[in-house]
């Protein structure tokens, strides 16, 4: 319809604005101490980061461009929309220091747990940004034709809490990273406490490290080393047996321990736990079988090609007796059937090694909980958008990432506060949809220019709402007090 006179210039925000998410963060922050350490760490900045830590969460990206647009339909904490490129320079200006110092007073909030295990492991993010030195070429896990940066992450085992992260050269391994990583927690003031970590950081030096710093360890073993294949062959005919007395039927998997030293220089004994699992060795088998005939195909190409060099065919001797004429020429292959042998019997079996003393069955059942580290991630990268890093220095790259982990924080305190509701009703209560349901709580200009709730809670809305300990009453209190402080809309 037509409108007589001179159009109104549009408000700041809408007229309707999305509260859920606001008060529930509002709270996680206050009691995880996480306002006041965010505040003492970055002063002016830190209302815009709680609205990006909340525009994560809601969004489930990183893309800061789109920022405005959940300004005008959401409550914030700052007392304007921030400019994307407001953002930008708030990440040019923070410091690492002021990331460790929060860094710092977060771990003081946790360091007096005593006999937890820490969950540590990395992952890596691909960038072409050129300005980003972090990032080289590696062992990437998505794309290694492009440089990436690691990032590591380590938390409680227990709640998932986490502790802290790293991030460092793409180049560097895991191996390698570990005593770094060790260095950081004995400075953050962790001292009876284990770790948990995946294979990729098993090595003698890293065990030393632990001893050397008065950490336990459960630690998943390399099958290719010596003293794994030898406990292997020594209890690989009882597992294999399937005798009732070496079954786990909380794993569906046969275990047991062997106590010895890794290596001769060990001074300590360790406990190995073996474990056989019939599934996994059939498909392991039916894979390696696959694997062989391939090679077996790829060689009689060769064959028929002739003029084929033996350094070609190098990587065949481990598996195959390879003849050679006199000028070096490719003659014939025939298997190395024991060696093969020796491979296929030791499939199935995988080894954790503890310091501490345990049964075989408690040693699988925490190192399967780190599993819930590999989830982390998963919300690092998938629903919190990290999987394209969209910055172009190391420095807003530190503080893009702290950004994150603070998201990461909130989120896994919404995940351990819903499990109650998710345990009873998997559909309607996972992180996701909780978040989607407090997206409907809203509060909108009436007749009278005033914010007000317009609708009663849900039955869903007051359930996720209750895992905040937010009572209708209190939620509409809280609503109130709001939108008496927003601005008055002219009708």
């Amino acid at each position: 319809c037509a409108f007589d006179g001179e159009l109104p210039e549009p408000p700041a925000q809408d007229d309707t604005l999305r509260t859920g998410l606001y008060l529930v963060m509002k709270k996680s922050l206050q009691e995880n101490s996480l306002d006041t350490l965010i505040d003492n760490a970055y002063q002016d900045d830190a209302p815009l980061m709680e609205d990006l830590i909340a525009y994560m969460i809601q969004t489930e990206d990183d893309a800061m461009q789109y920022f405005p647009d959940y300004g005008q339909e959401h409550l914030l904490f700052s007392s304007q929309i921030h400019s994307d490129s407001d953002i930008t320079e708030m990440f040019k200006r923070q410091t690492k220091q002021q990331h460790e110092f929060f860094l710092t007073n977060w771990n003081e909030l946790h360091n007096t747990a005593e006999n937890i295990y820490i969950s540590y492991d990395s992952t890596n993010m691909n960038t072409r940004a050129e300005g980003i030195e972090l990032a080289e070429y590696g062992p990437a896990k998505d794309d290694d034709t492009i440089p990436d940066v690691n990032f590591g992450l380590a938390y409680n085992q227990d709640d998932g809490v986490p502790y802290f992260f790293e991030l460092y050269h793409g180049s560097v391994i895991d191996n390698t990273q570990c005593s770094f990583m060790v260095d950081r927690a004995k400075n953050y003031g962790y001292h009876c406490v284990g770790f948990i970590l995946d294979r990729g950081y098993f090595s003698a030096h890293n065990i030393k490290y632990f001893d050397k710093n008065g950490y336990e360890f459960i630690l998943m073993a390399k099958g290719n080393a010596k003293f794994v294949q030898a406990a292997i062959e020594e209890v690989s005919l009882k597992l294999k047996l399937s005798s009732e007395e070496y079954y786990l039927p909380e794993h569906e998997v046969f275990g047991m321990t062997v106590k010895q030293k890794l290596y001769p220089a060990d001074t300590k004994k360790r406990y190995i736990h073996v474990y056989y699992d019939g599934a996994r060795a059939y498909g392991e088998t039916v894979a390696y079988l696959s694997r062989m005939k391939r090679s077996d195909e790829e060689l009689e190409k060769r064959l028929n090609r002739k003029l084929v060099k033996s350094q070609e065919l190098s990587s065949y001797e481990k598996c195959y007796n390879l003849k050679f004429d006199d000028n070096g020429y490719f003659l014939s292959y025939t298997r190395k059937k024991s060696v093969i042998q020796k491979c296929l019997d030791r499939l199935g079996f995988f080894v954790i090694i503890t310091s501490k003393e345990m049964t075989a069955s408690e040693a699988l059942n925490q190192y399967r909980h780190r599993d819930s580290i590999e989830k982390l991630f998963r919300v690092d990268k998938s629903y919190l958008g990290m999987v394209a890093l969209r910055v172009y220095t190391d420095e807003s790259l530190e503080s893009k990432t702290m950004l994150s982990f603070i998201a990461i924080i909130i989120r896994n305190d919404m995940f351990r506060r819903l499990k109650p509701l998710y345990a009873k009703d998997r559909k309607n209560y996972t992180v996701p949809a909780a978040i989607r349901e407090l997206n409907k709580l809203s509060v909108s200009v009436g007749a009278d220019g005033h914010y007000r709730q317009f609708y009663a809670l849900t039955r869903k809305q007051k359930a996720v709402l209750s895992a905040y300990d937010i009572t209708p009453s209190e939620y509409s209190a809280q609503v109130k007090r709001i939108c008496s402080k927003l601005p008055v809309r002219k009708i």
